[in-house]
């Protein structure tokens, strides 16, 4: 986990993915934006802040392309798992902010071992972010 030297903003759509996330149990919010091989991030897991409808969210945000199910595919994708946040938020518009880059993108070799460490995702996003609050 480290903390990114230049925070990153961006902003995109929600748009219908393969549903895997909640099929996994940790909904996603794919984001369209334009040009993604232009911004200037690696692919990994990261933490940041999700601003909809004027108010704001914690998130854990996967920049990739998601190599435990899409071994040949090289298409970059964004989505957003939204801590405590259950809404249909499908064509609506989000913005992005990315602070701490958690751990670099990887295949697991099963749905468990990937289940497993998504949870252990959202306990350090958690843990940065309420760190973040008292800061």
């Amino acid at each position: 986990m480290k903390k990114l030297d230049k925070e990153i903003l961006f902003k995109g759509i929600v748009v219908h993915g393969l549903k895997v996330g909640r099929k996994l149990g940790f909904p996603t919010a794919n984001i369209l934006v334009d040009n993604i091989d232009q911004l200037n991030v690696s692919n990994g897991v990261y933490v940041g802040k999700v601003y909809y409808d004027n108010k704001s969210y914690d998130g854990l945000v996967n920049i990739g392309i998601k190599p435990t199910f899409n071994l040949n595919e090289k298409k970059r994708t964004i989505e957003v798992h939204i801590l405590n946040f259950n809404e249909n938020i499908y064509g609506e518009h989000l913005t992005l902010h990315l602070s701490h880059f958690l751990r670099s993108e990887k295949a697991f070799s099963t749905q468990e071992s990937l289940i497993n460490q998504i949870q252990e995702d959202i306990k350090l996003a958690k843990s940065i972010t309420e760190q973040s609050i008292l800061v």
